[in-house]
């Protein structure tokens, strides 16, 4: 496993948990709580072992590397008067993908018969799994998705989605809603071009 691969991870795992200004967003939280079982338990074992490079290990570790670095970037590059939905689409996507590239690395490591270090036990591989296949969070990206649907499917907007996705927003005033309203019809008209194309 390239050490260069491994330093690249490190520095993206710590750059996006010094991302102080966003301890209160729940989606930060999320990412926060599976990159901090992924880094002191996994990520620095594993610069101290010698665990035998392999394919799967490298590619798992690289696409969480740039998921992490995407994550981060998106954190930085928000702006309070952007909108919401677009943001809550890129940030869950790169959420998940985070998770299922840190799952694939546990279990991997879980069914790996190289010799690991005391504290990659498999009982605390195997208790990290369960954390991080259970940090949950109620996805607004499915509220979205099935508004800009009914909108395609010139069912119209559901009053009650959209207030559930103004509410899970928590969208404060009417330039708030202004903005979000105009991000769902664009993404409307995205999809329906989309269905032109394709």
């Amino acid at each position: 496993m390239g050490m260069s691969l491994l330093k690249t991870l490190l520095s993206n795992i710590s750059s996006f948990l010094n991302l102080s200004s966003f301890n209160d967003i729940r989606y930060y939280q999320r990412a926060e709580e599976i990159l901090k079982l992924l880094k002191p338990i996994i990520l620095n074992a594993i610069v101290d072992s010698e665990i035998i490079s392999d394919e799967v290990l490298d590619k798992a570790f690289e696409e969480l590397g740039l998921s992490v670095e995407e994550l981060r970037e998106q954190f930085e590059s928000w702006q309070p008067l952007s909108s919401k939905v677009y943001f809550v689409l890129q940030v869950e996507a790169l959420i998940s993908r985070i998770q299922n590239s840190s799952l694939d690395i546990f279990q991997f490591l879980k069914s790996s018969d190289q010799h690991l270090p005391d504290e990659l036990s498999s009982a605390s591989l195997e208790h990290c799994l369960q954390k991080i296949k259970h940090v949950g969070y109620k996805q607004i990206s499915s509220l979205i998705r099935e508004a800009v649907r009914d909108q395609v499917d010139s069912v119209g907007l559901s009053s009650e989605i959209l207030m559930k996705i103004f509410e899970s927003l928590s969208l404060n005033s009417n330039q708030e809603i202004l903005v979000e309203a105009v991000a769902l019809e664009k993404l409307k008209e995205n999809a329906e071009q989309a269905e032109k194309t394709a």
